[in-house]
């Protein structure tokens, strides 16, 4: 069977922005008081630093789908999708600043294709053939990428002297490439086994770079154009349940993969060059839970491989390991009460840094009460009761180390007060 939709949109966006910067050092003593602008101020506008802009675009889409849907003479399925938007995007930017105008006009020609999108799926066996079930599934995708009109124009921001926006007018939109494998075995309905392997490539990426004058302590931050961002993923599933009333289940993922990333970097005033950094990961997720009526009980381990590395100068080579593993159980007690708890131990080293190689343990617990009726359910939540846990952050990522402030409470208690009400409509 083949069926296929045609499907067209418009969609038009219009956006006004404006900054206006002022110099108040130029009124020398005469600032007025602190907090409050002084009178005068609009004398000392900062016109290369102020600007007007309106951004009109216009957007027109076209989505084609094709599908088919086939039962082949040997009893086998053949599944095929292709869906892909193409489109055209008309944007144009009106640029005031300093007296001077900026037009940027741009007509992009847009194509996508989701990673459901697009799609070949072949199945064959299963109970009815008295043999495996096997799925066999192979995903195709590509996007497009357009920068920001305001990254285009040629204009300098100094309104932070040390972080200095410089505009790029020779960007060009970036593509991905997107081409992933799926496949899955059922021996019993008991027991499956899935492969996925995914791979995806950027070309002219956009990417936000700078270089740094160590002389002076000013970053030129600029958007740039790359190539050469892929990443290749594989994973493996196990899922196996056994005992004489399927009451436990045994659960694997082991994960591989590779990320290639590309940004721009330069330091000493240098103009900035391709900065190239790989990471490769290894991982395994293993999990055995046990069932039986209302109450469960799991026990799970995780071990993460990664190193980072890169010939950039100065740039510190990563070998880390990270660790999680715990206990998770809920049970149903007697009298309408219930407890559920569920305990971790949150493990990283290898990275040469106290707030980076750290073992936190974390315990959270639950407790219910539902009286006869269970119209009304009251609950106590305790989360980080052994008060481990704080609200910065530290990670490491392919492009540097982040540090996350939170503005959360990092533990609390927590009681609660739940009425069900279900009200039915009269027949």
């Amino acid at each position: 069977m083949l069926s296929g939709a045609v499907k067209y949109d418009y969609n038009f966006h219009n956006r006004d922005r404006d900054s206006y910067m002022y110099a108040l050092e130029r009124l020398g003593d005469d600032m007025g008081v602190y907090g409050e602008l002084p009178a005068g101020y609009q004398s000392c506008l900062d016109a290369g630093n102020s600007y007007t802009s309106r951004l009109c675009e216009n957007k027109h889409t076209l989505s084609l789908q094709l599908i088919y849907l086939g039962k082949l003479s040997n009893g086998n399925s053949l599944q095929i999708r292709f869906e892909p938007n193409v489109g055209v995007l008309h944007s144009n930017l009106h640029y005031f600043s300093d007296n001077k105008a900026y037009p940027v006009s741009r007509t992009s020609a847009l194509f996508s294709i989701a990673d459901l999108g697009g799609l070949i799926r072949y199945q064959w066996g299963g109970p009815a053939k008295k043999s495996a079930m096997q799925i066999l599934t192979l995903k195709y995708g590509l996007e497009t990428g357009t920068p920001d009109l305001l990254h285009l124009v040629d204009v300098t921001n100094t309104s932070d002297p040390l972080n200095i926006s410089v505009g790029n007018p020779d960007l060009k939109n970036s593509h991905t490439y997107k081409m992933g494998l799926f496949y899955m075995i059922s021996p019993k309905n008991y027991m499956s086994n899935t492969v996925t392997v995914d791979f995806s490539v950027t070309d002219n990426a956009l990417v936000r770079g700078y270089y740094y004058d160590k002389t002076t302590g000013v970053r030129y931050n600029k958007t740039y154009n790359v190539s050469g961002n892929n990443s290749l993923k594989a994973e493996n599933v196990f899922n196996l349940q056994f005992g004489r009333r399927k009451q436990f289940t045994l659960s694997s993922a082991t994960v591989a993969g590779n990320i290639h990333s590309v940004d721009m970097v330069g330091t000493d005033g240098m103009e900035p060059a391709p900065s190239k950094v790989d990471t490769r990961t290894l991982s395994e997720n293993i999990r055995v839970s046990w069932q039986i009526g209302k109450h469960s009980l799991s026990l799970n381990g995780v071990v993460s491989d990664r190193r980072t590395t890169s010939s950039r100068d100065g740039f510190n080579d990563i070998n880390a390991t990270h660790y999680n593993y715990g206990v998770t159980g809920s049970f149903a007690l007697p009298a309408g009460f219930g407890i559920s708890t569920d305990f971790r131990l949150y493990t990283r080293r290898g990275y040469g840094m106290r707030q980076l190689d750290t073992t936190d343990a974390v315990w959270n617990a639950r407790a219910t009460y539902t009286p006869r009726g269970g119209r009304w359910v009251f609950t106590l939540d305790g989360f980080d009761l052994l008060r481990r846990l704080n609200n910065i952050h530290y990670a490491v990522t392919a492009t540097g180390r982040t540090v996350t402030y939170t503005n959360t409470l990092p533990r609390y208690i927590l009681f609660s007060v739940q009425y069900r009400l279900n009200i039915q409509p009269k027949k």
